[in-house]
């Protein structure tokens, strides 16, 4: 009895999970839930950060104080990336003042101060980027102006070196030094 009473046992048992497992089971809804697209937004017309830097050189045995100064500048045409993103343009004002305070130069430079030495079809894309001071030596002070995208991670720019003579006079050209910031 015992071999039929544990047959027994184990095929009711065996009926018992067949009938649990084929009786109908309640399904769960599945959802996928899928957020619409953003709208993109627009962003409006960027601005390249305002900028001063200042240091003091020695030019012939006298100490003068070079002051760069940019600033975005509404006034001037829109500059287009290339990608569809507007940026004012900016203007930069370079002082050179003498050891007492007086200046010795003061001009502001935009992109126009330098378009003829960039390519007029791709001029509406690029603005006046920066001005470092390069070097100093007996004959002039040199600074490097950058005309390039307004795009900071861009590598599209073009140098122009600006000097500085004795008789507060200028001289523009271009030039190929990599080095536009002095450290």
């Amino acid at each position: 009895m015992d071999k039929r009473h544990f047959i027994t046992t184990a095929l009711a048992s065996l009926l018992m999970v067949v009938c649990i497992s084929c009786s109908k089971k309640e399904e769960k809804a599945r959802r996928i839930v899928v957020d619409p697209p953003e709208e993109e937004q627009p962003i409006g017309t960027q601005r390249q950060e305002d900028q001063l830097q200042t240091e003091d050189v020695k030019w012939q045995g006298k100490t003068y104080h070079v002051s760069i100064e940019r600033k975005a500048d509404e006034s001037l045409p829109l500059v287009d990336d290339g990608t569809g993103i507007e940026y004012y343009d900016n203007r930069i004002k370079v002082t050179v003042s003498r050891q007492d305070g007086s200046t010795f130069l003061e001009r502001s430079y935009t992109k126009g101060d330098f378009a003829s030495f960039v390519e007029q079809a791709t001029l509406k894309f690029r603005s006046l980027y920066a001005i470092s001071l390069h070097e100093v030596t007996d004959g002039a002070i040199s600074l490097v102006a950058c005309v390039g995208s307004p795009e900071i991670s861009s590598d599209d720019f073009q140098l122009i070196e600006i000097r500085i003579k004795p008789d507060a006079s200028t001289t523009v050209r271009p030039t190929t030094i990599l080095d536009i910031e002095k450290e």
